[in-house]
């Protein structure tokens, strides 16, 4: 496990709609200032000023989430907002193509493999990625989390004195200390707690309400110190102004805020949850085997694979070689000993797999997935019929483990 960090602070604007930020600067510097010196040991990578342009934070982002499934990712972005975008440095306000798409990025964090993402945001209306309905921006996954400086109607506000935006000057004094609990860590539970508790405090001509948005496992730890130095600098009222003005765009769609646990208390798993972590995991599981055959169709021609969608729960995958059917799987969500808990089933081999498309309906499995649970989170449980299995293995791992155990002799032996 490793931590990776993007931070994005676009201060500096081509085209004159937007005015140029000063504080983002600040904000950006200030961030990377307490990554770079972290005991977590972020590997960081960042752009502002005139290099933040739509092309170079593309390809940036691009990079970002390029990585391992265990990795802890932290994105952070400061600049204008528009309620369906994020602008860059050579951004067109007629061209909406030439800004970073909310849908886009949103699709970028609910789509990668990786568990844990945190997404901080301090634009305008950057609440609206948080949000549902007509935008589809409805974050999901577990360890995936939003946090946004203001909700999606909204706008965020800077103080001059401060020389910061108020919602990164509340996240930089969180990360600094102010929101470490007794052991010295600072987490995303105790950093939502510190920015509500202060945000108030701090003037502004109008209402900014911070979003806090995802699921969390347990909780993820930023960063550590090794005193909690406590100040009363984010309780004095400050004068604040509009930081991005000229870039209102209305939004209206439902917005819940989600639930969020103590962490020092174990936590209760709900069978709604259960259900919902299943049905996510089956997904996982059948889009690992899908990349586990894509990357195998890249590095050999001979290779090749069939994906079918039998239902929303069940999935067959069939594997070629010189185009002549070789094995297959499918994999999907069935009740399993009168459980309340659909459990993940998995069944190999050509008989009696192939006629499952057209039946829908397979008569046995060679191994199942089952939701296991502790104190402080959900886990997939794969030892009942694989001992070898660590009961707590990660969706990728399993289906690059059940792959190696039945699927690689076809390219050794494979059928004529």
């Amino acid at each position: 496990m490793a931590y990776k960090a993007l931070v994005i602070g676009v201060n500096e604007y081509k085209s004159t709609a937007y005015e140029d930020l000063k504080s983002v600067l600040n904000d950006a510097e200030a961030i990377s200032s307490i990554l770079n010196s972290s005991s977590c040991n972020y590997d960081l990578d960042s752009t502002k000023g005139v290099n933040a342009t739509f092309g170079n934070i593309q390809k940036k982002l691009n990079n970002f989430f390029e990585c391992n499934y265990d990795d802890v990712l932290f994105l952070y972005w400061a600049g204008h907002g528009t309620g369906s975008s994020f602008v860059a440095y050579d951004t067109d306000p007629s061209k909406p193509n030439t800004a970073i798409s909310l849908e886009w990025l949103k699709d970028m964090i609910e789509n990668t493999n990786v568990e844990t993402i945190v997404a901080v945001f301090d634009c305008c209306y950057s609440g609206a990625i948080a949000r549902s309905a007509s935008t589809m921006l409805n974050i999901k996954g577990c360890g995936k989390i939003i946090m946004a400086s203001s909700d999606f109607h909204e706008e965020s506000w800077s103080s001059q004195e401060l020389g910061h935006g108020n919602f990164s000057y509340l996240f930089l004094e969180g990360l600094r200390g102010n929101a470490a609990n007794s052991g010295g860590a600072i987490t995303v539970g105790s950093l939502r707690d510190y920015i509500s508790e202060h945000i108030g405090n701090l003037k502004s001509p109008k209402k900014q309400t911070p979003v806090f948005d995802g699921r969390m496992r347990g909780n993820v730890v930023l960063n550590r110190v090794t005193t909690n130095k406590l100040t009363n600098t984010a309780q004095i009222p400050l004068p604040t102004r509009n930081i991005h003005q000229n870039s209102r765009q209305g939004i209206s769609v439902d917005f819940e805020i989600a639930d969020w646990l103590d962490e020092t208390l174990p936590i209760k798993f709900t069978d709604i949850e259960k259900q919902a972590f299943m049905k996510e995991s089956y997904k996982a599981i059948r889009d690992g085997f899908i990349a586990i055959a894509e990357g195998i169709k890249q590095k050999n021609p001979a290779f090749n694979y069939q994906h079918d969608e039998i239902t929303s729960q069940k999935s067959e995958i069939k594997f070629f070689m010189d185009g002549k059917i070789q094995n297959a799987i499918v994999i999907w969500l069935s009740n399993m000993f009168s459980s309340n808990i659909e459990s993940i089933q998995l069944a190999y081999g050509l008989t009696g797999l192939l006629s499952a498309s057209n039946s829908g309906y397979v008569t046995g499995c060679n191994d199942f997935i089952r939701c296991g649970q502790d104190e402080k989170e959900l886990f997939l449980d794969f030892s009942a019929f694989w001992k070898q299995a660590d009961n707590k293995m990660k969706p990728d791992e399993i289906a690059r483990a059940i792959f190696k155990m039945h699927f690689t002799q076809m390219f050794e032996h494979p059928r004529r």
